[in-house]
């Protein structure tokens, strides 16, 4: 899922998941009764033997995928052929940065792990391990509100004389966007909204929350300078 400029979500890349299990034991319990038989199962697995040809285990309904030495359609599927965890190239957008890092930097919106690792994943959209949710969203925010330029002129009057010095000072002003996290209780999973912050000591794993929170370039004149 994307969540556009205008408030809206679209879903613009899924793909189905194959699993099955087998039956290892049956039993009547001494009953002709259907509803009283009991059979045993395996625990679910991936099954790469279901699947498109070329994506063995996945079936891409949309979005496209790439593969070594192929890209179908819009190619936003990766790792969709082999063991790996698989994700989605987010699409870029004139004017806007696309957000996939939670704010803890501990999962991405676009990442999703390995059908082989585990069982019964991709079951639901709430999972606390975001690689197992069945559907992660990423945002996309305007580039106006993470970099913003504060520019000032000082006029000296130069004594004695009719001139006027002119100097313009320019200060480039930064913030970062993360995915929130959630408390994942109560129906607060996360991924439902960006939180804003700001790099600091060029750090990108070092982030401080808050909306009006700025941080200016190194090398750029301070806005409190003179």
């Amino acid at each position: 899922m994307v969540n556009l400029p205008d408030g809206t979500k679209q879903s613009f890349a899924q793909a189905k998941v194959w699993y099955q299990r087998t039956p290892t034991a049956f039993a009547t319990n001494g009953s002709t009764d259907p509803a009283k038989w009991q059979i045993t199962y395996t625990n679910w697995g991936w099954d790469r033997k279901t699947g498109d040809k070329e994506t063995p285990g996945y079936t891409v309904i949309s979005g496209g995928y790439t593969i070594p030495g192929k890209v179908q359609g819009q190619g936003l599927w990766t790792g969709v052929n082999d063991l790996v965890s698989w994700r989605i190239n987010i699409p870029s957008l004139s004017g806007y940065t696309s957000v996939v890092l939670r704010t803890d930097t501990t999962y991405n919106t676009n990442t999703f792990g390995s059908p082989n690792n585990t069982t019964n994943v991709f079951t639901n959209a709430t999972d606390g391990t975001w690689y197992w949710r069945n559907s992660l969203t990423t945002f996309y925010v305007p580039d106006s509100l993470l970099n913003k330029t504060v520019t000032r002129t000082i006029n000296i009057h130069n004594p004695g004389t009719d001139s006027v010095t002119k100097y313009t000072q320019t200060v480039n002003f930064i913030r970062t966007a993360r995915v929130n996290k959630g408390t994942n209780t109560d129906g607060d999973y996360g991924d439902t909204g960006i939180v804003f912050g700001a790099l600091t000591d060029n750090n990108a794993y070092k982030f401080t929350a808050g909306d009006n929170l700025w941080n200016h370039k190194d090398g750029q004149t301070n806005a409190s300078d003179t």
